[in-house]
């Protein structure tokens, strides 16, 4: 199979999911209904260890401030996408070592731990107060009801691990050469850490991986990723404000090679532009949070759009 060309096109002029997927955080006080950071899973992928799925593809959402987390389920990438009549699947009060909000699903298949072989990465505010935004991790039968693995964060960092702040939130993992790699969110900048097992975790020493360059018209910050691994290349699409005055975001690509065991000699990344920039009336100059899924010669894109007010889909091909 060929690479993909990054040319995407939007399957819909309306998004898939709105406010309406998140009827929990209406009600909380302070009350700052959002959507962000789509995870999509296919259940056909996982040879069979969830037994009974609701439908076939999980959309893994959050709201941004808020203290619980969501899905939905359609029978394709496109949808059209239902949000489960159980929502929310986490809440903060199930948290002991977070404050505030817990946000960013990022889900992980494990078939080598056959019992609870789905794994949830999400962050909140970490404990005690000035701790920064710190990655907990749970674990499922069904992708439904979770156990925490450690009350505590189990991904965290400080500025000198970083090379930016002390915080990893909003983290995408993959596998690579018996590795498990987190490509995880400082402040600012994009941190890169490995785990032999998923839970215990180590930083690159030439951290961070990417951060905002006003020569590349980017501002402010790297806000969210997605990965796609390709052979021994990182592709990393990351969304960031394009204008000095932040009044407009988009979704950039870049590429980060891997060649080589020591990780210490990956690089150099290399930014190739513009994949999605807001265009429809409903994303109001803004798209953000990418999440990249493959279905044979497809490349679906999600996003958020609005200043986080609904998902969207764009797809590519081969």
């Amino acid at each position: 199979m060929g690479e993909f060309h990054w040319q995407f096109r939007r399957t819909s002029t309306k998004p898939l999911l709105d406010l309406s997927a998140v009827p929990w955080s209406f009600a909380e006080q302070p009350s700052r209904p959002t959507i962000i950071f789509p995870t999509v899973v296919d259940t056909r992928s996982f040879g069979g260890a969830l037994a009974q799925p609701l439908n076939r593809y999980y959309l893994f959402y959050a709201p941004h401030h808020s203290r619980a987390m969501g899905v939905a389920t359609a029978p394709q990438p496109e949808g059209p996408w239902t949000p489960y009549a159980g929502n929310p699947l986490l809440r903060l009060e199930d948290v002991p070592g977070l404050r505030g909000h817990i946000s960013s699903p990022e889900i992980v298949y494990r078939p080598d731990r056959p019992a609870e072989p789905f794994w949830l990465y999400f962050h909140g505010l970490a404990l005690p107060r000035g701790g920064g935004q710190q990655t907990c991790l749970a674990t499922s039968p069904d992708l439904l009801h979770w156990r925490l693995v450690s009350p505590d964060p189990i991904l965290t960092a400080t500025a000198e691990q970083t090379g930016d702040e002390n915080t990893a939130a909003y983290v995408r993992v993959f596998r690579h050469r018996d590795w498990w790699y987190g490509l995880y969110k400082a402040e600012k900048a994009h941190g890169l850490a490995r785990s032999r097992d998923g839970i215990a975790w180590e930083h690159w020493p030439h951290n961070p991986v990417i951060r905002p360059e006003a020569q590349a018209q980017e501002y402010d910050r790297i806000r969210h990723t997605a990965i796609l691994l390709e052979g021994d290349t990182l592709q990393i699409l990351y969304s960031t404000l394009t204008k000095p005055d932040l009044s407009r975001e988009e979704i950039k690509r870049a590429s980060l090679p891997l060649h080589g065991a020591d990780w210490r000699e990956w690089g150099p990344l290399r930014r190739h532009g513009v994949v999605l920039a807001p265009e429809v009336l409903w994303e109001a100059g803004d798209v953000r949070d990418p999440f990249l899924l493959v279905q044979d010669e497809a490349l679906y894109l999600y996003y958020v759009g609005g200043h986080e007010q609904a998902i969207g889909l764009a797809k590519a091909r081969r």
